[in-house]
């Protein structure tokens, strides 16, 4: 993608005007940026190379107590969860959260937006009950620190909905999803991706309950809003084609 390449090369270019100095934490945020658009692009390795580069510059100049070294552990935790490397990922992720914890305490932002990427890793091993687990820690705090239509609350409720499907928990999983779908009307419209991912996933509850027509009802409605905002060859709008047929099919 052309605004990748023109990103990464802008950084390439500040680095080499500001000269390589040893543990400088602008070398470290522009190694961090680099990271950020290669993991974009899916190019993990890369990302985890840049990463580190990052990482070692934030422990050096500020140690490891710090908001610094705790994001870039979550930042090297993600990109290894994409690699399929979990085991790699929880040990930064938790370090991560063991410096947050100390910070901020225990009730806190970033406390549950590291406990949302450590229920990821979960999940993305299929350890439902422990993904369900940190999701809920989540949610918890989530909710005792913003107002119920944010969304972050839309988010970990339709984590939460993802787990109680795999777990098949259908009506359990269309509650949450039922939540995230009305937050996210309320913040953003009806005409919103989100809302189109609200409407699917409710929608694949509906066909596992044996409810058809609800979950077509729900498919087609994801679909018109993403003919809506994307062309007809959109990854989307075939993802709810595919859908659609599947449940004529069976």
């Amino acid at each position: 993608n052309h605004k990748y390449e023109k990103a990464i090369e802008f950084y390439t270019l500040y680095i080499k005007q500001r000269g390589i100095r040893k543990n400088d934490p602008w070398l470290a945020t522009s190694y961090k940026h680099i990271g950020i658009i290669f993991n974009d692009k899916g190019e993990y390795k890369k990302a985890l190379e840049y990463y580190f580069k990052a990482h070692e510059i934030f422990k050096s100049v500020y140690g490891e107590n710090n908001d610094y070294f705790a994001i870039s552990c979550s930042h090297i935790g993600l990109a290894y969860d994409c690699e399929g490397e979990h085991n790699k990922a929880l040990e930064y992720h938790f370090k991560a959260f063991e410096i947050q914890k100390t910070i901020h305490g225990e009730n806190d932002a970033y406390v549950a937006t590291i406990e949302t990427n450590i229920g990821l890793v979960y999940f993305n091993m299929r350890e439902y009950n422990k993904s369900l687990e940190y999701y809920l820690r989540a949610l918890e705090k989530r909710k005792s620190l913003y107002e119920e239509n944010h969304p972050d609350i839309a988010t970990s409720y339709n984590n939460i909905g993802l787990v109680y499907d795999n777990l098949r928990e259908y009506n359990k999983a269309l509650d949450y999803y039922s939540k995230a779908l009305d937050i996210r009307k309320t913040i953003h419209g009806e005409n919103h991706p989100l809302v189109a991912l609200a409407y699917t996933n409710s929608a694949i509850s509906y066909r596992n309950l044996g409810e058809k027509e609800k979950a077509m009802e729900y498919h087609l409605k994801a679909l018109d809003i993403r003919k809506s905002l994307f062309k007809e060859n959109h990854a989307d709008v075939a993802e709810s084609y595919d859908h659609i047929g599947f449940l004529y099919d069976t």
